[in-house]
């Protein structure tokens, strides 16, 4: 046999052709379809920048929404006489409280506040607030969320029960969640006791004993306030800031202070890295929560939300935040707003032990970063649409393309300027394949 040789028969040809203008008519309806949506797209666009602008306005408005709704879910739950009910109190352990305190002097505070800030171990959780990672509701919580995970605290073994399940408070995990430091040599007592010898704070003066957080936040005013005729020190502004964070958060109590220790180990800068804090923040834990009793509520000391992002890193009760998935430390990628609900709770008792029994979701990082059962993100990558075009021309008649959804393809931007071109481009495919399957089939004929 002289000539080209047919590597296929014109059965197979045609069905070739037939599957590749099948596809090209897919990808030019779908292409049409995501170009009358551009002008959608643009207008949401300037939406969301409008958004922007006013979301500092709606802040405040947030909190009140979200006590209206932990309200409105109380006074449901109180409908239902057949459902026991769970006494809770107000705990003075929140965030809410030190985003507000970023809020307002964000712009205040100077850069090298911040530099000094970023060198300490609580560099990383703080600047989740300077940089608006953190929002406002998602650092809400409700106090039935905790009341209900402090009845499955056990005083003895110092551990959450869940039926035959643990859920223990480690280092690591405070140290993952916030950035603290664990297992380092506690330099506690030596840093106290250097400071102790001239028997004064370099901030609050001779005063000793507990220091109020208004005191804080009063000092922390006047500091800014000299900025102006430049007499600011940011070295005091940054152990403020951090005092803040130790006063309504790590070690809150229900009196609204700090100990005069923790006031001078945030004083000095250079050596606070050096103290064990993760270890430090479980102690004030476990030693506030023996106040608690069931049935007779209280406010108590530490920090009693802790349980709260455990709980959350030990479960699926919830997912994580959208787009951060992978963020770092790991309180950012979760919202303790709304977390248990007391009549579900109550209706499914052992709802939260199948949780802790089902374990955790599967971290982002593992899915992205190259693992075995993942494969690596070079290996999947999705490409453009111009991209993909190429391709797609490029493939030989005899080959079979495989089945691609195409909602699932990503638009960038340089696709939405071109999509004319594409489209046209699509359509000038579409018309060359169906000539070339006529041809194939007026030859087999």
């Amino acid at each position: 046999m002289t000539g080209r040789q047919l590597v296929t028969s014109p059965e197979s040809e045609e069905s070739s052709l037939s599957t590749s203008v099948n596809t090209n008519m897919k990808l030019l309806s779908y292409l049409q379809r995501e170009k009358l949506k551009v002008p959608q797209k643009r207008a949401r666009q300037e939406e969301e920048e409008d958004d922007t602008e006013e979301e500092e306005e709606e802040v405040e408005q947030s909190f009140v929404e979200m006590r209206a709704l932990e309200v409105e879910e109380i006074e449901k739950d109180d409908k239902d006489e057949d459902l026991e009910k769970i006494l809770h109190t107000q705990q003075n352990c929140t965030l809410v409280t030190f985003f507000k305190l970023i809020e307002s002097h964000r712009d205040k505070i100077p850069s090298e506040a911040w530099q000094l800030i970023s060198q300490t171990c609580f560099g990383e959780m703080i600047n989740a607030f300077r940089t608006r990672r953190i929002v406002a509701d998602q650092v809400s919580r409700f106090e039935l969320d905790i009341e209900i995970l402090l009845r499955h605290y056990c005083k003895e073994t110092k551990k959450f029960m869940f039926g035959e399940k643990e859920m223990e408070i480690k280092e690591e995990d405070v140290h993952l969640l916030f950035g603290l430091t664990k297992e380092c040599e506690n330099e506690e007592e030596k840093i106290c006791r250097r400071k102790k010898s001239s028997q004064q704070s370099t901030i609050f003066g001779k005063t000793k004993g507990s220091i109020f957080r208004k005191m804080i936040h009063d000092k922390l005013t006047e500091e800014l306030n000299k900025i102006k005729n430049k007499e600011a020190e940011p070295r005091k502004i940054a152990s403020l800031i951090i005092m803040n964070l130790l006063a309504t958060f790590f070690f809150s109590t229900s009196g609204s202070q700090i100990e005069w220790q923790l006031v001078l180990i945030c004083e000095d800068l250079e050596a606070i890295n050096k103290i064990n804090w993760s270890r430090k923040v479980i102690e004030a834990f476990h030693e506030g929560v023996k106040k608690h009793v069931k049935g007779k509520p209280k406010g108590l000391n530490g920090c009693v939300v802790l349980p709260l992002y455990c709980f959350l890193e030990r479960t699926k009760i919830k997912e994580k935040i959208q787009k951060k998935q992978a963020d770092m430390p790991r309180f950012v990628r979760w919202s303790t707003n709304g977390i248990i609900y007391r009549s579900d709770y109550l209706k499914r008792p052992k709802k939260l032990e199948e949780l802790v029994a089902q374990g955790p979701w599967k971290d982002e990082e593992e899915r992205t970063s190259g693992s075995e059962e993942y494969g690596t993100p070079d290996e999947h990558g999705t490409p453009s649409f111009e991209e993909w075009a190429v391709i797609h021309d490029e493939q030989p008649l005899n080959h079979v393309s495989p089945v691609i959804d195409y909602e699932d393809l990503p638009l960038t931007d340089d696709d939405i300027c071109n999509l004319d071109k594409i489209v046209e481009s699509q359509a000038a495919s579409i018309r060359q394949s169906a000539t070339e399957n006529d041809n194939v089939i007026s030859a087999t004929v």
